[in-house]
């Protein structure tokens, strides 16, 4: 077939490439945290209802500033105010609120007057306005950290801005804090986080494809001494990322944080196809065989093995699909593509690129050869005399191994894939621990009545205090902090008089002037009829104490506010990505178990042995223990961006397996005896093991020059990973097969 249609081939492989690269060019990066959340999930639908009433709780921004002699300056003063008009005047924000634009209402006898927290143009007040704001009754203290040195800025977004817009938005903040030549400041929210990663998705996924050609060129060119094992292989390899790249281009997929690895992941996954066709053509060439001969020879033996290395990597990547997280479905679909993509292109491209051409020349190194040969006899003639011992050492290890890998953690934080020096970090430590925290605590209110009653505002007033004290939540606020509010402004601002009416003529009072704080529906952020919403700010403690936490707060409200009158429910974007994270880890690792599952039926549907089928899964499942021994050992806590390289490297690392016992079935269909098989097949086998083995550690090791921590990791598991299976493969599996022998093949071999 490819002799007659090598021209026919050719052509259409360039078609098809300008067309992907067309398509390719329309690609998008887009960084969202709501495409992370699961779709159809109950908790997700009220966050939804929730934010109909109160606004999005992830759309603000948070600007600290610092004035190193402190926030009482007038100086430092006009220039933050300087900057809260500039924001305020542009399209993309909403509101501002700042330290020079807070008031007080106060209600005199001429009607309510609003007092500015801070009079900005009287420097000579600025010590009673200090006495007010550090008062514990402040309701706008989340402005002033302690220390009297920062300030915070809020911003409230417009939803919905487009990605140039939230550019365009944070340059612009971020060159006029620079011309206002603030001591110190920081920025930090979802905008910004989302741009950041946006830019380093985009500036990583050239990093990483780069320096896994470079490394991949390096042992191609150790492997095969010439140009053509260099060019042939990175030709099919690349045009296989241009296909996938170009069909999600086509399909409207743009590139998320998942995705950028799919360039470096179909690279080196390709590649072993590559590798091992290739050198079994070369094998043959160097026999003398011609290039049609050759071909022929490495389509028996190699090609059905390298279709089903290809379908358990696929199935691998295929497991993720079924997740009910868009991102995470997504890269495992065009991950299977990817990887059959470049299974096509080594089997279609690949043999017709040799006909069509010259025969490549191929250096016959008499020196390497017998390197080659003298390594692989030596290490077979050691396997054989030490397997006994070899097969304790793997049965020790393995239950250390086990023994740890229960020891991993489940855990995460909202940045928990960010480095601890990275600028984003740094931001959020510093809000962190000038606004109390960077992590949101909501809570939902549905009362049967209007939530502005005074028995509902009891009730809500219980949880406000239990968040204040065991859950250690700061700048908490309610509908109770618009009444108490209202309760001191009715009182000429007195301070006592901070918290909810006491007798029922304030109650009325505060009745009688409560339209002047309600607000059109929908725009007031914690009071909406019958809705309400509670709202902190905690450290970012990681899902586990926070869920800890959380159980502690729903056993209080339960048992000790009144739930007949008022619903609640713990929601807010924070909580969502915690949910998210526990769900995703969970459903990763059941998907792990049925790849092992699927491909052990697929093994044993090749073999016709589910004998044989049981054998090949042990060099690779215990891959999998040393990794997970290795987490547990070093505190890698499983969590979405780690419990996906267990799928990715099981479905990778069994593709050895696949090739050594195609190949020794091959042999013994041919009459030899089994230990005559095995040797033959460990040295027909093991050079193309070890090169893909090196060539597919080296690109994933490229992933560890990642900022992201869950992709350094999966670069530096993965590769670990990998050099566990080969060494499974190369000593454990024959070991096996040796003991195994008469329960795998009867006494007749």
């Amino acid at each position: 077939m490819f002799i007659r249609h090598s021209r026919l081939i050719l052509f259409f492989t360039l078609i098809i490439t300008l067309g992907a690269i067309y398509f390719g060019t329309k690609l998008r990066f887009n960084f969202d945290f709501e495409s992370y959340f699961p779709t159809g999930d109950k908790d997700v639908e009220y966050y939804k209802e929730f934010r109909s009433h109160f606004g999005d709780d992830s759309h603000y921004l948070l600007i600290g500033i610092q004035n190193h002699e402190g926030i009482y300056n007038k100086a430092f003063l006009e220039k933050v105010d300087s900057l809260t008009q500039y924001l305020q005047a542009l399209d993309q924000t909403e509101s501002v609120l700042s330290p020079t634009n807070l008031s007080e209402p106060i209600f005199t006898a001429m009607g309510p007057v609003q007092i500015p927290l801070i009079h900005l143009d009287e420097p000579d007040r600025y010590a009673a306005d200090s006495g007010k704001i550090t008062s514990p009754e402040n309701p706008f203290a989340s402005f002033f950290p302690k220390g009297s040195k920062d300030v915070i800025v809020l911003l409230s977004l417009k939803e919905d801005l487009s990605e140039a817009s939230g550019d365009s938005l944070l340059e612009n903040i971020n060159n006029t804090l620079e011309n206002l030549s603030f001591d110190e400041f920081h920025v930090s929210g979802k905008l910004k986080v989302q741009s950041a990663y946006i830019d380093k998705m985009k500036i990583e996924m050239i990093i990483f494809l780069s320096a896994s050609i470079i490394l991949v060129t390096i042992f191609l060119f150790a492997a095969y001494r010439t140009i053509w094992g260099i060019v042939i292989p990175l030709m099919a390899v690349i045009l296989a990322i241009i296909w996938t790249i170009g069909l999600m281009g086509l399909a409207g997929q743009p590139l998320d944080l998942m995705t950028t690895l799919l360039p470096p992941i179909i690279f080196i996954v390709g590649m072993s196809d590559i590798i091992h066709l290739l050198t079994k053509y070369i094998d043959e060439i160097k026999l003398g065989k011609t290039k049609q001969e050759a071909l022929t020879i490495a389509y028996k033996e190699i090609g059905l093995a390298t279709f089903i290395t290809s379908l358990t990597t696929a199935i691998g990547f295929g497991t993720l699909i079924n997740s009910n997280i868009n991102p995470i479905s997504n890269f495992g679909l065009y991950s299977c593509i990817g990887v059959f993509i470049a299974f096509v292109l080594a089997f279609s491209f690949f043999p017709a690129f040799l006909i069509w051409f010259n025969k490549p020349f191929f250096s016959v190194k008499v020196s390497e050869n017998l390197f080659w040969n003298k390594f692989l006899h030596h290490s077979f003639r050691q396997i054989i005399h030490y397997k006994n011992q070899l097969l304790i050492t793997s049965l020790v290890l393995t239950a250390f191994a086990a023994f740890f890998t229960s020891q991993i953690s489940l855990d995460s934080t909202l940045l928990d894939d960010i480095g601890k020096n990275d600028p984003i970090s740094l931001d959020s430590k510093y809000l962190e621990e000038k606004f109390g925290g960077i992590r949101s605590v909501e809570i939902g209110i549905e009362a049967k009545q209007k939530i502005v009653t005074p028995e509902v505002l009891t009730e809500i007033e219980k949880i406000e205090t239990y968040l204040k004290g065991p859950y250690g939540a700061v700048y908490v606020s309610s509908p109770t902090t618009y009444i108490k509010v209202l309760n001191k402004a009715l009182h000429g601002g007195n301070s006592d008089k901070y918290k909810l009416p006491q007798t029922e003529n304030e109650w009325n009072k505060v009745n009688k002037y409560l339209p002047y704080l309600e607000k059109q529906k929908g725009t007031n952020p914690f009071i909406d009829g019958q809705f309400g919403r509670i709202s902190g700010r905690i450290p970012d403690l990681g899902h586990v104490k926070v869920s800890d936490l959380n159980r502690d707060l729903i056993h209080f409200i339960e048992t000790k506010v009144d739930t007949n009158l008022i619903k609640y429910r713990l929601t807010g974007s924070a909580m969502l990505i915690d949910k998210n994270n526990s769900i995703l880890t969970q459903n990763l690792m059941k998907n792990l178990f049925i790849a092992l599952l699927l491909v052990g039926v697929i093994m044993g549907l090749v073999f016709r042995s589910w004998k044989m089928a049981l054998v090949a899964m042990i060099p690779n499942i215990i891959p999998l223990l040393m990794i997970g021994a290795i987490m547990g050992i070093f505190g890698i806590n499983l969590k979405p961006s780690t419990s996906i390289i267990f799928s990715i490297a099981f479905g990778i690392a069994v593709d050895d397996s696949i090739h050594f016992l195609s190949r020794l079935k091959l042999q013994l269909d041919s009459g030899k005896s089994f230990l005559y098989a095995l040797k033959r097949t460990f040295l027909g086998t093991g050079k193309a093991m070890i090169i893909t083995s090196l060539i597919l550690v080296s690109g994933f090791l490229c992933l560890i020059l990642s900022s992201f921590d869950g992709t350094f990791y999966t670069g530096l598991l993965v590769s670990l990973t990998l050099v566990f299976a080969l060494a499974g493969d190369l000593i454990i599996l024959p070991v096996v097969l040796l003991l195994l022998k008469s329960f795998l093949f009867g006494k007749k071999k």
